[in-house]
């Protein structure tokens, strides 16, 4: 799996409207924080007094996360920050969870929201809702405030356009199990990422929750998968490099390659589901102050903004507009995802694929 490590310090110093077809009527944070943020930049009346040093761990990327500290030090000049940025929001997870009886981060910055959900169950997040949150849905709400939606992703195909022509079109989900396919496909490891969990979960939705059924279709996509990768980046890596020609991603992960590798397209299929990105306080945090003052900035329009900018997602507020090029959210056709009973049935439907595959 390619990892992207980079612990650096930064010294104290200095869409359109959303789918609200998919998503709904905006929701109300769970409880307001006791500060209120400026408008639009999620800067609290108090910012010159807040101070204290932050370790942030990171899953937006490089780009996004450094734009988004040099951003941050601007408007909280006396907060100092030292950052962990890792691709695989996964190993983020596994970090804090390992950590533990010592913690270290006092952060949690992106990755999908499930996996910030496992942190609250096992008590490592604080409780912390923000003014400054604009969340149009339920989804991206977690009714403890343990969490908070950030971004929105769509779980979406990866294609090497230069290598399939005219034939990558819009393959369904049945499709992907034809003969044509065989040997052409990387997809994400349902029992590693999040991205390949929402797949597993989305085939079981699409089947009436039968788990036969959801099996059934696991196994007879198996022989047209070349890899099930570690992480979503090492899946869009075989795409690109032709070792498979159609692979499974979260959009934004997709769009920020394709900016930069004119081999890739991105592909939504019908029957498809959202992501939620969130950001999370990580319980025992020694300067709270501090960390709340990042969460309320981070869901400013400056910030969301920014993040559209640098990594290519869907913005949570209604007054920015969705990243250039992307996919129209209000048109992807979602399958009826029960996002709390999966994140339930995470272990029973990983260990079943598990056992179906013989893995």
């Amino acid at each position: 799996m390619k990892r992207r490590t980079l612990l650096r310090l930064l010294g104290a110093a200095a869409s359109a409207p959303l789918a609200e077809a998919c998503f709904g009527s905006p929701t109300p944070s769970a409880a307001p924080s006791s500060a209120s943020a400026s408008a639009g930049t999620g800067v609290g009346p108090g910012a010159a007094s807040v101070s204290g040093a932050l370790a942030l761990y990171s899953a937006v990327g490089d780009e996004a996360t450094d734009a988004l500290i040099a951003a941050f030090r601007k408007a909280y000049a006396g907060v100092r920050i030292d950052v962990l940025s890792v691709a695989a929001a996964s190993e983020l997870q596994t970090r804090i969870r390992v950590e533990k009886a010592a913690r270290k981060a006092d952060l949690f910055v992106g990755g999908d929201s499930s996996l910030h959900d496992v942190l609250a169950r096992e008590g490592l997040l604080e409780k912390y809702s923000s003014r400054s949150a604009a969340a149009p849905a339920p989804e991206a709400v977690d009714p403890s405030g343990s969490w908070t939606g950030w971004y929105l992703t769509l779980l979406a195909g990866a294609v090497n356009a230069p290598r399939l022509g005219a034939a990558y079109a819009r393959p369904s989900w049945d499709d992907l199990t034809g003969p044509a396919w065989q040997r052409k496909l990387a997809l994400p490891d349902p029992s590693k990422t999040s991205a390949g969990y929402a797949l597993l979960a989305v085939q079981d939705f699409r089947g009436g929750r039968d788990d036969a059924r959801t099996m059934d279709y696991m196994k007879r996509i198996d022989p047209n998968v070349t890899e099930y990768t570690g992480s979503e980046l090492r899946t869009l890596d075989l795409v690109a490099g032709g070792e498979a020609l159609y692979g499974i991603a979260w959009s934004h992960d997709i769009l920020q390659r394709k900016a930069t590798d004119a081999a890739l397209d991105i592909v939504v299929p019908e029957d498809t589901t959202v992501g939620v990105g969130a950001l999370s306080i990580v319980s025992g945090t020694a300067s709270p102050r501090a960390a709340r003052a990042f969460v309320d900035w981070s869901l400013g329009k400056d910030a969301a903004e920014l993040m559209v900018r640098t990594a290519h997602v869907f913005p949570v507020r209604r007054d920015v507009a969705a990243p250039p090029g992307a996919p129209a959210l209000d048109r992807a056709k979602l399958v009826a995802y029960d996002r709390a009973w999966a994140e339930s049935e995470h272990d029973r439907l990983v260990r079943a694929w598990v056992a179906a595959l013989h893995r």
